[in-house]
């Protein structure tokens, strides 16, 4: 045989020996991943190692969902929110100096909401414009009133207060001055640092060419007697 004949017939068997292990690859069993797992027995040192299929589970994890966000916090707050307060005056201080000094010191305005004690020394104007000094005990039945910030120029405003004398007899009108507390004062108040000014009564807005029109049909058609509005449409 000649060297050429040699060596086709050894190309020849080189293609077959590869075509069998191709196909010797398609043809093994499909592998499945294992991870051997290790389990202890408390009762002994050994550990006893298992095989077992474990298959990933779909979707996401446990404990991977969105975390929650923490709380929007605004820390700006507007100059005319209210703020409540307990105002407790000491006996014989004047009522009315201690809550203006209060509101210059803080630069804000007060509203008094409602308040209890026993007063003395009491100067009122009353709705007729009398000045009544008064002396005495007197118990504070109503007590209201505002001061506005120095900020605002409408004035500091004023006191309102309603007193019983021991006999029962009820007083009442502005506060001038002073207003001296004959024990504790307590007053329940409200702080704001602003307040807007509104004027009243509101101005309308100028009315548009085409209500001005609207009526003034109207009216025209108001005027007009009924044989004559009657015909006037018919004709349109």
């Amino acid at each position: 045989m000649s060297e050429t004949a040699k060596k086709m017939v050894i190309d020849h068997n080189n293609n077959a020996t590869e075509r069998s292990q191709e196909l010797n690859l398609f043809m093994l069993p499909r592998l499945e991943l294992q991870t051997p797992n290790i389990n202890v027995n408390p009762n002994n040192n050994h550990h006893q190692p298992s095989s077992v299929v474990t298959r990933r589970p779909r979707g996401r994890p446990l404990g991977s969902k969105n975390k929650p966000k923490a709380p929007l916090i605004v820390k700006y707050e507007s100059p005319t929110t209210l703020h409540s307060h307990v105002l407790e005056i000491a006996t014989g201080s004047d009522v009315a100096k201690s809550l203006f000094d209060y509101a210059q010191r803080q630069s804000q305005g007060i509203s008094i909401l409602s308040g209890n004690g026993v007063v003395a020394q009491v100067i009122l104007r009353q709705s007729t414009g009398r000045i009544l000094p008064l002396m005495g005990r007197f118990q504070i039945i109503s007590i209201s009133g505002t001061i506005l910030p120095l900020s605002m120029s409408q004035g500091a405003g004023g006191l309102s207060v309603y007193l019983s004398r021991t006999t029962g007899q009820v007083l009442g009108g502005t506060v001038v001055a002073p207003l001296v507390a004959l024990s504790p004062v307590v007053l329940i108040v409200a702080c704001f640092a602003a307040a807007e000014t509104v004027n009243l009564p509101l101005v309308a807005q100028e009315p548009s060419c085409s209500t001005i029109g609207m009526r003034n049909i109207i009216s025209n058609d108001i005027n007009y007697p009924s044989s004559l509005l009657a015909s006037r449409y018919k004709d349109q």
